[in-house]
């Protein structure tokens, strides 16, 4: 029996578990066919003289010889493959089978067909990992529930494999007697379709998008996948930011640019919801790559140059907040810019200088303070957005070549408290901290902890400069901690996976 054929069946009995299950002549004739004969006639001869016998629990040795291998399980012998039983046998010999996985999926508090799909992809995983990737990805697409794959889910595929033409064509034609994939041209056609317009930029190099433009073909995708219409009042609220990525293929092509990064602005629907507060949708994966928006995609670092067009999109966003019209439909938008890290916060409220995000205590007057004062009165959060703006009016100064700046001088922190440039943006969002990189520091202070505890190094550094001789040892000391972990729970720690 062939993989795919199993998976296949596997896939029909688990979603129509509640179904009568028929098989007609055709269908049981064009299994056993072949190549073992020559006509259809003998073919259905075969069929009629293999149920007889099949119902009589008797089989005679002309059956045997068009099987050359006998299938043993459960301490049973079967003298036909699974793939040569018609469907009311294969139903029963997969009977235990299926309510293993079905108990092993709800215990693991997931779909039987995610199940099969990832036992799946560890079977074939040791032969061909691409192929394991793209099949696992198929199955829990669930395309088998229908032959026609429409162009929607066509494209979700496509996009999550990162598949070229040549490589869709092939996955294309390999599952053709499965399920029938839409052409390479509609694919692109549909996908175009959900792209807005493309703006691009003049001064530096890279393209934007308009916020409704991009807002709209989010909602008429939503509209798709769901298969339903919003009303027509509904209100919309959304995450956002801004931020940088490296380490980026340079293609050799003209004219190219020789960076290795750029920097997107995203946002991503987080719920939909009618006049009357009912929710309509929530998104499952709000921190899935997949689900972000581009607004605008930048070459280059995370300077304040290529964040210029921050102040533009900020700007559409509090317009749409407002609300405006998508097709004859009232829309209201509420939105937090939460996808910024610390570097990226600091950038666009122009505290390069400051100690803290949040408070105006400047380090000096933080090394003793929380000795000195109450616990209440040192974590003060005082910082607001109004405050740097004004801070900056006051004192910011033209210079020579005509640029604003505020000029530093010694011991002038409780009077400028950090702020070296305009606030691109007036969000108090960004006046706090990022949860996902505290709680990443937050278990590397402890594994730093763990280290040095090991190695019996007391100094609280990892710098070479400081240990000197000992610094070996206590990378010495790293190594043996993340195998010991890894042996006792297969969990890599204190190493980026494959996405970095």
């Amino acid at each position: 029996m062939s993989l795919p054929f199993a998976i296949h069946f596997a896939y029909t009995n688990l979603r129509n578990e509640d179904r009568t299950l028929k098989i007609t002549w055709r269908t049981l004739a064009g299994r056993i066919d072949r190549g073992q004969f020559h006509d259809r006639d003998e073919v259905n001869r075969f069929c009629k003289r293999y149920l007889r016998e099949l119902k009589a629990r008797k089989l005679s040795d002309e059956f045997l010889t068009h099987d050359n291998s006998t299938i043993t399980s459960s301490n049973r012998t079967y003298y036909l493959s699974l793939s040569e039983c018609c469907q009311r046998q294969q139903l029963n010999r997969t009977s235990k089978l299926r309510h293993i996985i079905l108990e092993e999926a709800s215990a693991n508090k997931c779909s039987a067909e995610d199940l099969l799909a990832i036992l799946t992809r560890q079977i074939l995983y040791l032969y061909n990992r691409e192929t394991a990737k793209t099949v696992s990805t198929i199955l829990m697409e669930g395309y088998f529930g229908n032959y026609n794959v429409d162009v929607l889910r066509a494209t979700s595929i496509q996009q999550k494999l990162q598949l070229g033409k040549s490589k869709y064509a092939n996955l294309r034609g390999s599952l053709l007697n499965h399920c029938k994939f839409p052409r390479w041209d509609e694919l692109r056609v549909f996908q175009k379709s959900l792209t807005p317009q493309i703006h691009l930029d003049t001064v530096k190099t890279g393209v934007r998008f308009s916020y409704q433009d991009a807002l709209e073909s989010t909602i008429d995708s939503l509209e798709q996948a769901l298969d339903m219409e919003f009303p027509n009042t509904f209100h919309i609220s959304i995450k956002e930011g801004v931020d940088g990525s490296g380490s980026h293929a340079i293609y050799q092509q003209l004219n190219n640019v020789e960076t290795q990064n750029l920097v997107i602005y995203m946002f991503c629907i987080m719920s939909i919801r009618n006049h009357s507060g009912e929710l309509l949708y929530s998104n499952p994966h709000p921190n899935s790559p997949f689900q972000q928006r581009p607004l605008f995609l930048i070459l280059g670092k995370e300077t304040i140059g290529n964040l210029e067009d921050v102040p533009r999109i900020v700007g559409e966003r509090k317009t749409l907040e407002a609300g405006f019209c998508y097709r004859g439909k009232t829309v209201t938008v509420d939105s937090k810019m939460s996808m910024v890290d610390a570097k990226m916060r600091a950038q666009l409220t122009g505290l390069g200088g400051a100690y803290c995000m949040m408070c105006t205590v400047s380090k000096d007057a933080a090394s003793g303070r929380i000795e000195e004062m109450g616990f209440n009165d040192f974590m003060v959060i005082n910082r607001t957005s109004e405050d740097t703006h004004r801070i900056w009016d006051s004192l910011n100064q033209t210079s020579a070549d005509g640029n604003k700046l505020i000029k530093k001088r010694r011991h002038d922190y409780s009077e400028r408290q950090g702020v070296t440039r305009e606030p691109l943006v007036d969000e108090n969002t960004l006046y706090c901290l990022s949860p996902l990189h505290c709680i990443m520091r937050s278990f590397e202070w402890v594994l730093n902890l763990l280290y040095h505890l090991r190695s019996n190094i007391l100094v609280w550094s990892r710098g070479k400069t400081v240990l000197r001789e000992a610094k070996p040892k206590l990378e010495h000391t790293r190594s043996e901690c993340i195998r010991y972990v890894k042996q006792q729970t297969g969990i890599l720690m204190d190493s980026p996976d494959g996405t970095g």
